[in-house]
């Protein structure tokens, strides 16, 4: 296990082509996963890095010199919790079962002590978990030996958890939303939990460190399909929620389960 914050960074862009140019410019060390919006905001960006300090003072500075010229406004929400996270070929293509995980509570005094040749590897997996020992001893410099060793103590200690294939889901018709919801308080949070696990269209939920906001990735093959979850969930928790913004994601530009930032000691 690696204690890491996620942070979301939300943008506004001035212009079509600032789209282009942020898009293309994303530090590729950064973001593990960013995807251009429809909606409200332009750029959705989920960062990992190994500390707040480095995000705010190093990372974030040198993003906006480059690029403060072409956004027209940011938010920076932290994400204390993920409350589903979904693994392979979704249910409802009638291909396979779905994986759903909920992150278990975290014991700080457990975490797995790792090497730069521990983080390099997973590193090298996240691009290509079918590699074998060869190949993946050749992208980070060591032996197939050594490789295969630091291998087995990462699955032996659970920091491997398994493994997944990641597929682009427009090419069979599939279009992914950004669902932001606002909750007046977070009294229902295990009821709510429960409602996105029973909803194999809800692919991952994060919960917001900083006000009671959960941000859904909803795959959909139609906007009715949206709609009918969005009206589910105001039906049932309409009570407690504030606000519901939908927002379609145009262009999925990136995604890394273990980012380049995280290569280092």
């Amino acid at each position: 296990m690696i204690i890491s914050p996620c942070l979301i960074l939300l943008i506004s862009l001035i212009g079509v082509a600032a789209s282009k140019i942020i898009t293309r410019a994303v530090p590729s060390t950064l973001p593990g996963w960013a995807t251009t919006l429809f909606g409200e905001w332009d750029l959705f960006a989920q960062f990992v890095t190994k500390s707040f300090y480095d995000f705010y003072e190093e990372d974030l500075v040198q993003f906006l010199n480059k690029f403060g010229s072409f956004i027209d406004d940011y938010e920076i929400k932290v994400a204390v919790r993920r409350l589903k996270l979904g693994h392979g070929v979704p249910e409802y293509l009638s291909l396979v079962k779905e994986r759903f995980t909920t992150p278990k509570k975290i014991n700080y005094d457990q975490t797995a002590k790792l090497s730069l040749i521990d983080l390099k590897l997973l590193h090298a997996l996240s691009h290509d978990a079918r590699a074998n020992f060869q190949e993946l001893g050749a992208k980070i410099g060591e032996s197939l030996e050594t490789t295969r060793n630091h291998f087995n103590r990462l699955l032996e200690e659970g920091v491997v958890a398994g493994f997944t294939i990641n597929f682009d889901e427009t090419k069979i018709g599939y279009v992914g939303y950004l669902t932001f919801i606002r909750f007046h308080n977070f009294e229902k949070e295990e009821e709510f939990r429960q409602f996105i696990q029973s909803k194999p269209e809800i692919k991952l939920a994060l919960k917001n460190g900083n006000v009671p906001e959960i941000y859904l990735l909803i795959s959909t093959k139609t906007p009715y399909d949206l709609e009918r979850i969005v009206k589910e969930i105001k039906d049932k928790f309409y009570t407690f929620i504030h606000e519901i913004k939908n927002m379609t994601m145009t262009n999925e530009f990136k995604w890394e389960m273990f980012p380049d930032g995280l290569v280092k000691e």
